[in-house]
């Protein structure tokens, strides 16, 4: 995306007209359908949010009119229903808002749910559009480019943490810790989506490979579970749950969502982890859902 590309093609007309009415923009005449696809686009997309924000940014240097968010109820309306819940006005304002823009945008991709039927629709419009124009990479590129793959503290923490972000380099386990990666090819994991698309294919003939980290200590076994290959996590479209299961049935299912490209897991000392089974659940936001499980032991150790 050019640096200089504004997003919103009406966006001079609704700054000349905000400056008019003093901070009471009006959509010129029959730009509601582009300027509420323009910021769908806007809210659905963290390169082009940041794009828009460039925009507005030169245009209007430090001098927002507008910026505080939403009120609570148009903004829980965005949320629910899609910018349509928004009257003229009230989109015209969100034009030239980039912090509730911003906080629509990180509200959308924080919902513990599936998202609301009205941004599925956005999701899969946009998705039909780049499919069209020819440009619909593989995942990890396309989120490379969109800048969405991880918000800045997830990349901070890359950095510290894995020696710079997308790198698979981990640091050297600690004598009362241990690390050890299983695989398993996604051709044998469950499925959940209902439509078999291209993207769909081309993971089945994939694997995922499955860092597991155990540190003891006085309290317990803290248990790390990160994800190489085919699935990542850190990607702000990517919902991940694990689960630890007993196999004996005798202890409670954990369970873990997951955060800052870890799944974390308290278990109790001295544990047996060949008694256990990891299982988890991996959604791409307006793409696929599977799931997989694998023994959580190291290799070559069978239940006791």
């Amino acid at each position: 995306m050019k640096a200089d590309e504004v997003i919103v093609t009406d966006l001079d007309a609704l700054l000349a007209s905000d400056e008019e009415t003093d901070a009471h923009a009006v959509l010129p005449e029959g730009s509601r359908p582009r300027v509420q696809e323009a910021l769908e686009r806007v809210v659905a997309d963290r390169d082009t949010l940041r794009a828009h924000v460039r925009s507005l940014q030169q245009r209007l240097g430090r001098n927002f009119r507008h910026r505080g968010r939403l009120p609570e109820d148009l903004h829980e309306a965005a949320l629910r229903d899609g910018l349509g819940a928004l009257d003229d006005a009230q989109l015209a304002g969100l034009a030239l808002n980039p912090v509730a823009l911003c906080a629509v945008h990180d509200a959308l991709f924080a919902l513990e749910d599936d998202l609301p039927e009205a941004w599925w629709a956005v999701l899969d419009r946009l998705g039909r559009e780049a499919i069209a124009a020819g440009l619909m990479p593989s995942p990890d590129e396309y989120l490379r480019r969109a800048g969405i793959a991880q918000h800045p503290v997830e990349s901070d923490l890359a950095a510290a943490t894995l020696g710079g972000e997308g790198t698979d380099v981990a640091p050297a386990a600690p004598a009362n810790a241990a690390r050890w990666r299983l695989s398993i090819p996604l051709r044998e994991a469950e499925w959940l989506g209902r439509e078999v698309t291209d993207e769909v294919r081309r993971l089945k003939n994939q694997e995922v490979e499955v860092e597991f980290s155990r540190q003891d200590d006085a309290d317990g076994v803290s248990l790390e579970v990160r994800l190489r290959g085919a699935l990542r996590l850190g990607y702000s479209v990517v919902r991940c749950t694990g689960r630890v299961v007993d196999l004996r049935e005798e202890e409670a299912t954990l369970e873990s969502v997951a955060a800052e490209r870890v799944i974390r897991f308290q278990l109790p000392k001295d544990v047996d982890l060949a008694r256990f089974t990891f299982e988890c659940d991996y959604h791409w936001v307006g793409s696929y859902r599977l799931r997989f499980r694998m023994p959580l032991s190291p290799p070559g150790r069978g239940l006791r």
